[in-house]
């Protein structure tokens, strides 16, 4: 038997926006070099650093895969070097759609579905109840289920009744 639990991030792991991040020498030298691509090529470089956010959106820049200080940025006009920084266009509108009405159920299912139905309502039935209760008074146990399923698939057209 599995034992499920919650796996827990440790504290160090947990990002926090406005806390700087500490990169490597390694990472400062890629930095300065990345930089100096950009400031020699300046005219041609200026249409890959330079990205616009509309106001209904945020962008998230990752510098050499980790958050950079500030947390997200927008909406405006802001700097991304091409080698070391990637982001990504966050849209903050609320999108809205229209769900096409569906029939819940058809002719093909309706056997599965008063079968599904049948053991949840047992299983709700017996759960409330004591075993010696449920060996004393199965008949009303019986009644009592098929009047709830009867009346639960009413709306589909199926009728319910016991059987031995």
């Amino acid at each position: 038997m599995q034992r499920q639990g919650t796996v827990r991030a440790p504290l160090s792991r947990i990002v926090d926006p406005h806390q700087k991040v500490n990169y490597t020498i390694c990472g400062w030298i890629i930095t300065i070099i990345s930089y100096l691509v950009v400031l020699f090529t300046l005219p041609l470089s200026a249409f890959f650093c330079l990205k616009v956010v509309q106001e209904y959106e945020r962008a998230v820049i990752f510098r050499l895969g980790r958050l950079k200080h500030g947390g997200a940025r927008g909406p405006g006009i802001f700097f991304i070097i091409p080698c070391i920084e990637s982001f990504k266009k966050i849209d903050l509108r609320v999108v809205s759609f229209d769900v096409p009405p569906q029939e819940v159920i058809n002719v093909e299912d309706a056997a599965r579905s008063t079968k599904l139905l049948a053991q949840t309502t047992l299983r709700n039935f017996l759960g409330t109840r004591t075993l010696a209760e449920m060996l004393s008074s199965r008949d009303a146990i019986s009644m009592q289920m098929q009047a709830a399923l009867d009346e639960a698939t009413d709306p589909w057209g199926v009728k319910v009744r016991l059987s031995n």
